[in-house]
């Protein structure tokens, strides 16, 4: 359990945050560091007063008396020192490399001479362990980040990490990783990736089909690959300056600009208008399949009926196959997605004009258009811009500026949108989107003596999502070409416009009230009650809206029986929609780091932040809206809150030949600006108008939460046992709050008029906690080999949730979700790295993943109750005992696809995955590169007993889906033209074609279906040659909110880089 602190103590606490933000120092990672030895060549002796400089930087040191010098704070990257001394012959050495968090260790030798001026230039040999390093760290550097690799984004470079899989860090939820930008965590704090609260919940809507975060948003903005100088993945333990997550730490740090300009123009794009994919024809049923009617049969049925009602529906049929090859990106009769895909980087850097060597910048610009999927109108445009500026007050302070704008729409006005099948044949009713993402931050470097230096940073994080419908003109329609900003429902008169009704105002009891007529409401027939009930409307008549609305149930036009769903795929008329989240933080960070000795350095900081978050959403989710604005008329979730975090660390690191040791701590607080309630037995008041008719639930809130603080440990041991061999061990404990849709998603109480239950979270949870360990290896084979093999294991606590039931005094029940059970993560990772020598270099893995979590099962104990009724129990509690959560039984079992309602983000990683990147330099210029993943199938638990298992209803054996294997190839050519780099390049993603099967569909209400004919095919035969098919009883390429469960298909890319 949390430890509960006092106001009076969060009050103080606060102070000592404040007194140590002033009076020390941000970085979340220390920079690199550069320390050796200076000895003469002949006899060994040390040579104090040698001097060390960083060439082309102001970054030295003097050696001391024993001759040994250090380097603080060095940016990572590739350098060439120079070293000095009186009687003695000037060094230079090159290739020297800096890394984030690594000590490079290079000592130098000296040769006496009798020519003034004299120099020589070496070679520095890379390590070839890195002795520092006391946790498992992959790092990527600026050479396969700068579009030197066969993948679309950073995200397909860190999956080559073993410990990470789409996202996921060693069985981690995705919102227990976070991304770091330059120290500013950049991590998308309201929903993580594709999953929703708790990192199970799944984040669209069955009703609408829409979908509020998809697998690849992990962060508020996403940085350019080519401005990133080195990228490292920590995961499992790491070290006390990092911030709070319980899984990993995604570390990235930009590039800066240098002493001469450089700039770079890069255009990558497909040469094919046609997109192949795996898997049925999304327009599978526009022709009729036996018995089953398809969607042209379905509309010539209607149009030769002589019912009226059958006669505008078929009107409402306006899809076909032009259409759909003019507007909605795809080929019904050849099965393919058309569109080209490309994207357009450049980035110019250098000295800032006028100011000489002492300020630079480093500017970089992206558009990206792109074809999502194969899938019809699944779109993506994005404009990014990067700037980082920097300049030295002195030769000891130095200013860094960054900004960072990536707008979806919002700024530059277009809409993105994702494959919606609810919308399948009319894609103006599927909701567009738009996003904008704001990175910024201020940061003051002042080194105080060559051993000590502090950092201050203010940061700001933002990110705002918009999912919505426009109407430019003002018509009264949303026409797939506007693009402007989306109707939000703010007033009366909007619901009017776009849903329709008669507005009528009585007086009751003296109280003037202006309504809605609910039973004028009927959405897009428009006032047809004062109409000629013989006439047949056309299908944009201006009487009619936009939106349609259920509650006059005599008129069924938009539920057709197409294929037999009952209203699957709609034709015409979406219900009311907007939703708008908004996830702002300020960060005040500060650090200070001071080497002791050359064998001791510490480092302390702190840091507070303070989070902004805004959710409207407004939609009719169950096809129909009310009488009442807003409360009726929506599905409404509006809510505001200002959580707070703050934290202080303090990180001793020790390094002897023998031996290097990080211990340190962390003390981490938050306030999730969340209320108890004053009766938990009665959680809500009746707010009624005059009429009587309820048109709010207002939760009835008590004392604020306030804050809770949590103690966290690390310990991380290094052992260089030869020059070509070093152990270490590692241990820590995590923090890491859910993301924000776990707090706050329904907090309010949704009225949710048209269900028996309304669904909400307590407002007081655990946080997810994890105990982490590590022993690892590195081994130097050969002289350009090396192997890393690390052993893990993770205990976590609130690793999934719980729900509770109460009936209270009057209305309708509630179930509150809570954070609540353990699951346990273990494994072994094995890498090995070629170097680069001779033509090639590369970096191969291997991993293997045990993943459990606890599942709730029934106990007889009275005391692990989950149902509760106000007017039995609130006798005999004070309260909730949702505390008890952790006493509730449950059993471990494996995380598998069906998981969660999104079964593409069930497992969370396979038992067996490979995964390689290869680097081929080659004669005349030529450089190959190639990525590669092969892992093992997700697992499942199967509901046929194909093997007539005895024990199958009782503990069936897990099965697994099939492999997954994908292999794309990069080629390109160089040629350097009066200073300017040429360089063509062509890929092939996917080279062999594989079918990849990411998961089974899951269609709600349909789920056991799905799986049957996965497990055993739709002839119901098993080992017939049909099984593992897993599009479902729809027989459908994607999922039930548009996601592919395929692979893409081989794609080529070609492009073209232009640099100096």
């Amino acid at each position: 359990m949390s430890k509960k602190i006092s106001s009076y103590l969060s009050m103080a606490l606060a102070v000592g945050l404040v007194a140590v933000l002033v009076f020390s120092a941000p970085a979340f990672a220390a920079l690199g560091k550069i320390a050796g030895k200076i000895t003469d060549e002949q006899t060994g002796e040390p040579l104090p007063g040698a001097q060390v400089q960083i060439v082309g930087t102001t970054m030295g040191a003097a050696a001391d008396v024993n001759g040994q010098y250090f380097i603080l704070n060095v940016p990572p990257g590739v350098y060439k020192l120079r070293v000095t001394f009186m009687g003695y012959t000037t060094k230079e050495i090159e290739n020297v490399r800096a890394q984030l968090d690594v000590t490079t260790s290079l000592d130098v030798q000296l040769k006496t001479t009798v020519i003034e001026g004299e120099a020589v230039t070496v070679v520095a040999d890379r390590p070839l362990v890195e002795k520092t390093l006391t946790q498992s760290k992959t790092t990527v550097t600026a050479e396969e980040l700068d579009n030197a690799l066969p993948v679309g984004s950073i995200h397909g470079i860190v999956e080559t990490s073993a410990s990470t899989f789409q996202g996921y860090v060693r069985g981690g939820r995705k919102y227990e990783t976070k991304t770091i930008v330059d120290g500013v965590d950049v991590s998308d704090s309201y929903f993580s990736g594709g999953t929703g609260a708790f990192g199970t919940l799944d984040v669209g809507h069955v009703y609408q089909g829409f979908r509020r975060s998809d697998l690849n948003e992990t962060a508020v903005s996403d940085v350019p690959g080519s401005a990133v100088q080195e990228l490292n993945v920590y995961a499992g333990t790491f070290t006390a300056e990092y911030p709070t997550a319980s899984a990993g730490i995604i570390n990235m740090v930009t590039k800066a600009g240098g002493q001469n300009y450089t700039g770079k123009i890069f255009v990558r794009g497909t040469p094919l208008d046609k997109i192949e994919h795996f898997g049925s024809n999304p327009y599978y049923m526009k022709d009729s399949k036996g018995d089953l009617v398809g969607y042209h049969d379905e509309k010539n049925k209607l149009a030769q009926s002589e019912a009226i009602k059958d006669r505008r529906a078929a009107q409402l049929f306006t899809w076909n196959e032009d259409l759909a090859r003019d507007s909605y990106y795809y080929d019904p009769d050849d099965s393919v997605g058309l569109g080209r895909s490309y994207e357009i980087e450049g980035n110019l850097s250098g000295p800032i004009p006028g100011l000489g060597n002492k300020g630079g910048f480093f500017l970089t610009a992206r558009y990206h258009n792109m074809r999502t999927s194969a899938l019809p109108f699944d779109l993506n445009k994005r404009v990014t811009g990067t700037l980082k500026l920097h300049y030295d007050l002195n030769n000891d302070q130095r200013v860094t500026l960054f900004g960072q704008l990536d707008d979806g729409g919002k700024l530059f006005n277009f809409v993105n949108w994702k494959f919606n099948p609810k919308w399948l044949y009319y894609m103006e009713g599927a909701p567009r989107y738009k996003d904008l993402g704001l990175i910024t931050y201020a940061k003051w470097t002042h080194t105080l003596s060559p051993s000590t230096f502090y950092e201050v940073q203010l940061s700001q994080a933002n990110k705002t999502d918009w999912i919505g419908y426009p109407d430019d003109n003002n018509d009264g329609y949303s026409d797939i070409t506007e693009t402007g900003d989306f109707i939000d429902f703010s007033d009366r008169e909007t619901y009017l416009r776009y849903v329709g009704g008669v507005t009528k105002t009585e007086t009751i009891d003296g109280e003037t009230v202006t309504y809605i007529d609910w039973s004028t409401v009927d959405g897009y027939i428009g006032n047809y009650l004062n109409e000629n009930p013989d006439a047949v409307l056309g299908p944009r008549d201006p009487n009619r809206s936009f939106f349609y609305s259920a509650i006059d149930q005599s008129y069924m036009e938009n539920k057709v029986n197409f294929y037999g769903t009952g209203g699957l795929y709609r034709p015409r008329y979406p219900a009311p929609l907007y939703s708008k989240t908004t996830r702002n933080v300020t960060t005040l960070k500060a650090d200070l780091t001071s080497q002791l000795s050359f064998t001791h350095q510490i480092k302390t900081g702190a840091q507070f932040r303070m989070h902004y978050i805004d959710v409207t959403q407004l939609q009719a989710e169950l096809g129909g809206a009310g009488h009442r604005f807003p409360m009726e008329a929506f599905h409404v979730d509006m809510h505001t809150f200002h959580p707070k975090e703050a934290a202080v660390y303090f990180q001793d690191r020790i390094e002897y030949g023998g031996m290097i040791v990080n211990i340190g701590a962390r003390i981490d607080g938050y306030d999730n600006d969340t209320q108890r309630f004053e009766n938990d037995f009665h959680p809500w008041d009746y707010r009624k108008d005059a009429t009587g008719t309820v048109t709010e639930l207002a939760p009835a809130r008590g004392e604020k939460v306030g804050w809770n603080w949590y103690f966290s440990p690390r310990l991380g041991v290094s052992h260089p046992i030869t020059d070509r061999m070093a152990m270490h061990y590692s241990f820590g404990k995590f923090v890491q709050y859910p993301n924000f849709a776990s707090l706050y998603q329904d907090y309010n109480f949704t009225n949710y008029s048209a269900s028996p239950q309304m669904e909400s979270v307590w407002p007081d949870q655990e946080p997810m906690r994890s105990t982490a360990y590590e022993i690892g290896l590195q081994w130097a084979l050969f002289a350009d080999i090396t192997m890393d093999a690390n052993v893990y294991y993770r205990d976590v606590e609130n690793y999934s949730s719980l729900t509770w039931n109460l009936t209270p005094y009057a209305g309708q029940g509630v179930m509150f979700r809570s954070s609540w059970g353990n699951a346990d993560s273990r494994g072994i990772e094995v890498s090995l790295e070629k170097r680069r020598t001779g033509w090639y270099s590369g970096r191969v893995s291997y991993a293997y993943s045990y993943i459990k979590a606890s599942t709730p099962k029934t106990g007889n104990d009275p005391s692990q109750r989950r149902n509760f009724s106000a007017s039995v129990d609130s006798a005999n509690f004070a309260y909730l005992p949702i505390d008890m959560g952790q006493y509730y039984p449950y059993r471990q079992d494996n995380i598998v696809v069906r998981s969660t309602r999104n079964p593409l983000a069930g497992g969370y990683d396979r038992t067996h995955r490979f995964s390689g990147t290869m680097l081929f330099y080659m004669p005349y210029n030529i450089q190959a590169s190639a990525v590669a993943y092969l892992m093992s199938g997700f697992k499942y638990f199967p509901t046929e007993n194909i093997k007539d298992d005895p024990w199958f209803d009782i503990s069936p054996e897990l099965q697994e889906g099939p492999w997954h294997f994908e292999l794309n190839l990069r080629l390109s050519w160089q040629a350097n033209l009066a200073g300017i780099r040429f360089r063509p390049f062509a890929e092939i993603r996917n080279l062999t074609n594989r079918k990849n099967i990411l998961a089974y569909n899951n269609t709600p209400f349909n789920e056991s279906t799905d799986q049957s004919i996965f497990e055993i095919g739709r002839d119901g035969i098993p080992d017939s040659g049909d099984e593992q098919d897993p599009e479902g009883f729809w027989r459908t390429p994607f999922d039930w909110l548009g996601r592919p469960l395929y692979g893409p298909a081989r794609q080529i890319w070609v492009g073209m880089e232009l640099g100096f």
